[in-house]
């Protein structure tokens, strides 16, 4: 999933454009966000891009692929009991951030992320 979400902001960025990824907590949830200085994409668009086989409109570096990797990414994190948000950026680019409870169905700890991204096992 995470994966994905790198190679997309790369894929799909600028020539020399920039790429972040961060991670942390808060309010008990894993939060995992993903942000890249792509081109300019309307914002009623940006969510659109969730959906299978949506690659959206304008020139990218690369055009192989099917349109689906966002749409498993969004059906992995609703499966996991998380929420995920694409947002255009005023710039250009996209801010995707997904969150995740950090407990599990029976109130088990299942796990922590650390600034880098690493999971610990409880």
């Amino acid at each position: 999933m995470i994966g994905n979400l790198v190679d997309n902001a790369i894929r799909y960025n600028q020539t020399g454009g920039h790429l972040s990824v961060d991670t942390g907590a808060a309010g008990g949830r894993a939060v995992l966000r993903i942000s890249n200085t792509g081109r300019k994409i309307p914002p009623g668009e940006a969510q659109t891009l969730l959906e299978p086989f949506v690659h959206g409109q304008g020139t990218r570096v690369r055009t192989d692929g099917l349109g689906l990797g966002l749409s498993i990414v969004h059906a992995i994190t609703l499966a996991h009991r998380g929420r995920i948000a694409v947002t255009a950026r005023t710039g250009g680019g996209l801010d995707i951030t997904i969150d995740l409870p950090h407990d599990s169905h029976d109130g088990r700890t299942v796990g922590t992320m650390t600034q880098c991204g690493t999971r610990h096992p409880p």
